[in-house]
Formats: C-alpha cells, structure tokens, sequence
C-alpha cells in the first residue's frame, strides 16, 4: 500500500534539520517548499530581478507548481510521498484528504516547542544563518493554527508522533495508530502546550492512564 509522510510543527521546531530521522527509509527525500522557495529566489535575484514583491511572487508560484506536479506524479502512480509543510487551515488538509481518499496511508511526525515566543526566537536565529524567515503573524498563525487542525485530525492517520523539540533532547510525547493512541508520556509530565491545545488527545491520554 503507497504511504504518504508528513513532517509538520512550529516553525523553527528543528523539522528541516531533523525531522526526517523519525521516519523509515521508505519515506525518502522530503519535499520542503522553504528550503525550495529560499533557492528560487536566490536564483532570480541573479537574474537581476531586484523588486522584493515580484520576487516573492514568482518563487512563490515556482513552489506551489513543483508540489503540485509532485502530488500529481505520485498519486497517478501511487507512489510513496513525503512531504514538510503547516496546516493551520482547513484547505491545508486537501492534500492528506485526496491521498486518503486514494488509499494511502497516512503517517505524521509533529513537532511541537513550548510558545510561540520560542519558536520566534529560533526562527530569528536561523533568519541570521541564512535561512527562511517568518513574519510575526505567520508564525502564530502557525503555531496556534497547526494545534488546533491535529486536535481536531489526529484519527486520519495510520500513525502520529508527538514530540516536544523545546530542549536539545526530545521527548515523544504521543504516539497512535489507526486514532487510537497507543503509547503517551505520563500525564504529569506533559507540557503545558500538550494540555492547552490538544484538549481532545490529552483528555484521551488522562483517561488511558487512570484505568
């Protein structure tokens, strides 16, 4: 059965860098559209493109186009798919939801860090670095809209890990299969970002442990 992996979380959560390590070789090379984004307009800028808003648009149009025909590729094939991204919004699940109308299997890592405000200063390093930024609005809006979509999907996939990035050392939180949760941290010892946002799955988590 063709699989589809997807990597999401707070920006700055250490997806890119490290996210792919809890997937199996199967899932292959994750299709980042940051990292491909950053790229473009590097290479437009070399063409001599020097309008900030034109160069946004284009590279932002080069990126959607490339998943599309990627997400294209793969299901007239049905071949194994992975991908990075957020899904803070409804329309962030047609992807999942085609590939789960195909027959795929649906596999997801999260990553999760304990406020926005630490995910804003990572990004900022990382901005430093070289690397993508994220505007103040965007980053909320992910970090608080990701929450709310997994609270509300988390029995779409064949299987979930929840893992707090907050320290060096990260710690699986959660993990389920077919939307039953299978394995959790002890109650007590979940972060408050855990109990807040994910009410539904941590109310699970609480009943699992006091049976």
């Amino acid at each position: 059965m063709p699989k589809l992996f997807i990597l999401t979380g707070s920006n700055g959560a250490g997806k890119s860098t490290v996210g792919p390590i809890y997937f199996p070789q199967e899932a292959g090379i994750f299709f980042d559209g940051d990292k491909l984004y950053v790229k473009k307009r590097s290479e437009l800028w070399k063409t001599g493109l020097r309008v900030q808003k034109e160069l946004t648009k284009q590279a932002s149009k080069f990126v959607e186009e490339t998943f599309n025909n990627l997400v294209s590729n793969a299901t007239l094939r049905g071949t194994h798919f992975a991908y990075e991204g957020h899904f803070s919004n409804d329309e962030s699940w047609e992807v999942p939801l085609k590939f789960k109308s195909l027959g795929y299997e649906i596999h997801m890592v999260f990553f999760g860090v304990e406020s926005p405000e630490l995910s804003a200063d990572r990004v900022l390093i990382r901005a430093k670095e070289g690397g993508h930024f994220v505007d103040s609005l965007t980053l909320r809006t992910n970090y608080y809209g990701n929450l709310h979509q997994l609270n509300r999907r988390f029995q779409l996939f064949d299987s979930l890990r929840i893992i707090d990035t907050s320290e060096a050392e990260h710690r699986v939180l959660i993990i389920t299969e077919n939307g039953f949760i299978k394995e959790f941290s002890p109650i007590a010892e979940m972060p408050l970002w855990v109990r807040e946002y994910l009410p539904e799955i941590y109310a699970i988590c609480g009943s699992n442990e006091t049976r």
